[in-house]
């Protein structure tokens, strides 16, 4: 493993502003889903005590948010930013929460919104859609 994960902390929040709107932005504005300043720190903070920033030696390069629930663990955020995309760092990430998942005899669960080219990563590493909406794929990798 690449990278290593650390729980944010308030400090964190500008720096996850940022990497929300720069990672997210075009997507949300494709799909129609227009998002203002209060919008995206309203993403920020929701579950924020499950929020982690993924490091590569001591750069901040992304962040993941994730539910460890009873049955699945449920990642709500995944972004990495723009200068650290296809490395390969967002794939290990997901790897890693398969591996966690099945260790423990869990799956993993996400929502990408259609526009997002990641769903093909997503596929790659097993993932398939169960369900849709106007906006979002609904991908499992529960079989």
């Amino acid at each position: 493993m690449t990278f290593k994960l650390r729980s944010a902390t308030d400090d964190d929040i500008d720096f996850l502003m940022r990497l929300r709107k720069q990672t997210m932005s075009e997507h949300l504005d494709e799909a129609g889903w227009f998002m203002d300043d209060s919008g995206h720190l309203e993403r920020v903070l929701i579950h924020f005590e499950d929020c982690h920033l993924i490091k590569v030696g001591e750069e901040i390069v992304g962040m993941v948010k994730y539910l460890n629930q009873v049955d699945k663990i449920f990642v709500m955020q995944l972004q990495i930013q723009a200068k650290y995309q296809r490395q390969g760092i967002g794939r290990e990430v997901v790897e890693y929460l398969i591996e966690l998942a099945n260790t423990n005899s869990k799956h993993v669960e996400l929502h990408v919104l259609k526009a997002n080219p990641a769903k093909h990563l997503y596929e790659r590493l097993g993932f398939t859609v169960y369900d849709e909406d106007k906006l979002e794929f609904h991908m499992s990798t529960q079989q």
